[in-house]
């Protein structure tokens, strides 16, 4: 959480609890319990019963599913001011994915029942629900379209400019990405990405400095 942030208004930041008024937020606050997950420690694995929701308060998670072979496939990175879970408290279907920390973070967790009686007592977080379900399902429907039509390159093109920031005239990305981590999210292998990542150092469109991605300008379109 940001040291100028407190936690109510990292709850209003929420997108599932936007507009939200204070004593609902207030109310939230108080019904929350605030757990710690170490670096790489597991929150819940496919498969698990839902028994609550999350707000991650510090850190990131990691949001994936998993092969018997050992394969991983990272949805997505989750960052501070994310709510998650919430789904399958309302289809009371098993998690459909696993999250872990990619570091150390703080989160608040609400039980299914009591997050349930919110939503009966609050028809505005009804809506928030349902935008978020709607954002989601847009998600990864632009997801599947990525691994149905783009080769390795093109998504992991995307995934690199969708990443990047900008500061003091530079893009770069603020997380540092291994090449397994990117291989990880566009569903490839380590060897692929890294003789891509290669080709691009190579042609001057990236450069490696203190393990982050310095994007040195627009990357091109094929490979």
């Amino acid at each position: 959480m940001s040291p100028h942030l407190t936690l109510r208004q990292l709850l209003a930041s929420v997108p599932l609890f936007t507009d939200l008024d204070n004593d609902i937020l207030a109310a939230i606050e108080k019904i929350s319990n605030r757990r710690t997950l170490n670096k790489g420690a597991l929150l819940f694995a496919e498969g698990d019963i839902a028994e609550s929701m999350y707000v991650l308060i510090e850190g990131r998670l990691r949001c994936f599913s998993s092969a018997d072979t050992g394969k991983e496939f990272v949805f997505y990175v989750a960052q501070a001011g994310s709510s998650f879970g919430e789904m399958a408290l309302i289809d009371e279907e098993p998690r459909a994915l696993s999250i872990d920390a990619a570091e150390d973070c703080q989160l608040l967790s609400i039980s299914k029942n009591t997050f349930l009686e919110l939503l009966e007592k609050n028809p505005l977080l009804n809506k928030n629900l349902l935008r978020n379900m709607i954002r989601t399902n847009r998600y990864l429907a632009e997801m599947v379209k990525s691994l149905a039509l783009k080769d390795v390159y093109g998504r992991m093109r995307l995934l690199l400019e969708s990443l990047a920031i900008e500061a003091n005239g530079h893009r770069y990305i603020e997380e540092a990405l291994s090449q397994q981590a990117i291989a990880d999210r566009v569903g490839s292998s380590r060897e692929m990405i890294a003789k891509l990542m290669r080709e691009l150092v190579f042609g001057n469109y990236i450069r490696i400095e203190n393990r982050r991605i310095v994007l040195l300008q627009k990357l091109p379109e094929h490979f």
